[in-house]
């Protein structure tokens, strides 16, 4: 498993969850499309999100190649990480 870890701008679907800076792991599976997304910090829940790991197995993913956004719903939570960045 290969793994890099990146800064991404994280915008939650609620806007009254505020948004803001985070550290990411993606852990690239062998066979995979995409990739397992992992939150650094426990700042997740203060986005109303209350978990911090993303699984393409169980959750859904959209990547939008132009805005260079990754879209994450995991059950009733949503969000976009944007303006990712290699650490």
């Amino acid at each position: 498993m290969q793994t890099v870890k990146a800064e991404a701008t994280l915008i939650p679907d609620d806007p009254s969850c505020g948004g803001g800076s985070e550290l990411v792991s993606f852990h690239r599976r062998n066979g995979s499309d995409f990739p397992i997304v992992e939150c650094e910090s426990d700042i997740m829940k203060s986005f109303g999100i209350p978990y911090g790991s993303f699984d393409p197995d169980w959750d859904i993913f959209i990547f939008e190649r132009e805005g260079m956004k990754l879209r994450l719903v995991a059950e009733k939570h949503g969000f976009v990480l944007s303006d990712i960045r290699l650490v």
